[in-house]
Order: C-alpha cells, then sequence, then structure tokens
C-alpha cells in the first residue's frame, strides 16, 4: 500500500510539473506569436509608406538610368517620368566614363533613384526580331548590343551598314555622336521589352541581380521575396 501511495505521489507531482512546463510553452508560444504579428504589422506599415513614397516621387523627380557591362558603364541618361511620353530625349550622361571611378552616393547626387541595369538584362529580354528604323537605317537586335558595347560605336555602326567614315556626316542627327547612338539604342531595347512584356522581366532582372536600384529601401527588400506573378498584380493595381 505504501508503494501505491508513493506512486500516487510520484505521478501526480510529474503530472502537475508536466502540465506547467506545457503551460509556459504554451504560454511562450502565444507570446511568439503575438509579437511577430507587431512586427510583422510594424514592417508592413514601412513597406507601405516606402510604396507611397516610391509611387509619389518615382514619376515626378529626376533619375539616374545606367547601362554597364561587367564594372564598365556603358551610357546612362538623367530622365523624368513626365517626359516619357513626349518626344523629348533625355539628358544624355555625356562623360560616362568618369563613373566608373564614383560610388553609387556620388552617382545618385541630388537624383531620387539611381537604376542601373546590366547588359545581360537586355541580351535576355530584348526580342529576337526587335529592331530600330530610322529613316532608311535599320539595326537588329545583335547590332545593337554590339554597338552598345563598343568604344567606337559610329564606326562599328558605319562598317556594319557597309559604309565609308566619310557617310558620317550623312547619318540622322541622333546618330552622330557615340553618346547619343547609346543613349538612343538602349532606351529603345527598354521601351521594347516594357510594352511587350509588361513589368514582369523588371522584377525579375532586379531578382537576378540585373537591376540594381539605389537607395535600395525596405521596399526593394520586400520585393526580392515575393513570387513576381503577386508583386506584379500589386503594382498593375495601383495604376
Amino acid at each position: 500500500m505504501a508503494y501505491l501511495l508513493i506512486f500516487i505521489l510520484i505521478f501526480l507531482i510529474l503530472t502537475f510539473l508536466i502540465f506547467k512546463l506545457i503551460k509556459k510553452i504554451i504560454l511562450a508560444a502565444i507570446s511568439f506569436v503575438f509579437m511577430l504579428a507587431i512586427l510583422l504589422a510594424i514592417f508592413g506599415v514601412f513597406v507601405y509608406m516606402d510604396f507611397l513614397n516610391l509611387q509619389e516621387n518615382l514619376p515626378i523627380q529626376d533619375n539616374i538610368l545606367l547601362l554597364k557591362d561587367n564594372n564598365a558603364y556603358l551610357t546612362g541618361i538623367s530622365y523624368n517620368m513626365k517626359n516619357a511620353n513626349t518626344e523629348q530625349l533625355p539628358n544624355i550622361i555625356t562623360d560616362i566614363n568618369s563613373y566608373n571611378s564614383k560610388s553609387y552616393s556620388e552617382i545618385l547626387g541630388s537624383n531620387y533613384k539611381l537604376i542601373i541595369m546590366d547588359i545581360s538584362f537586355i541580351e535576355e529580354n530584348l526580342d529576337p526580331n526587335f529592331s530600330l528604323t530610322e529613316k532608311t537605317i535599320t539595326i537588329n537586335k545583335q547590332e545593337i548590343i554590339s554597338l552598345l558595347k563598343s568604344n567606337n560605336p559610329i564606326k562599328e555602326f558605319l562598317a556594319q551598314k557597309g559604309m565609308p567614315e566619310q557617310a558620317i556626316q550623312f547619318l540622322p542627327a541622333d546618330y552622330s555622336s557615340t553618346e547619343k547612338l547609346k543613349a538612343i539604342l538602349f532606351l529603345a531595347a527598354n521601351k521594347d521589352i516594357v510594352e511587350k512584356q509588361s513589368i514582369s522581366p523588371i522584377i525579375k532582372g532586379f531578382k537576378k541581380g540585373q537591376i540594381i536600384v539605389y537607395k535600395q529601401t525596405v521596399l526593394f527588400e520586400f520585393v526580392k521575396y515575393l513570387p513576381t506573378p503577386l508583386v506584379e498584380s500589386i503594382l498593375n493595381s495601383q495604376k
């Protein structure tokens, strides 16, 4: 009988201790979930505020858009989306080579965002059948890529078309300088990509590291972990 009482007592004590332990674990789990919910809510507020800031300022402020191949900048423009639907050519960055030794902060200056695109993005996403025609001159995709990478695109362009160097004086005005030619090809390629494929390749390119945005705020970090269709749906719903 004594052994039975001792066994029952030990059983009751163990049951009590286990119950207290389970209770603590449940309370700890509830506290953790509650704190996580609060942190996610705060994070969500920051993401939403950042999105509103981007939605308000990106279309109306000046931005820098650069094209890069490995560690060298190929071309760049300073643009404002207010002029995107006009015939006005954006401000072309003429001293692009000097940017190779500058930090992102120095390049950004007083502009709103710095967007750096690797040429592999254009190589992968530009329609293979895309061509750009100016008067009687047509440039196809491979020629565009080659000219963008070239240190002397005017000379290469003339060679592509079997034209003597003296023919430079007869080229369209927008093809008359290295800076203008590269900027126009860069803009035309991006315009075609967006018009034919919407923003999906832009999102994918950002996630793959082909597109860098500086300054990169909490919104951009958040986008990296969301499915592309979801991001595209959210952005389209805000149009």
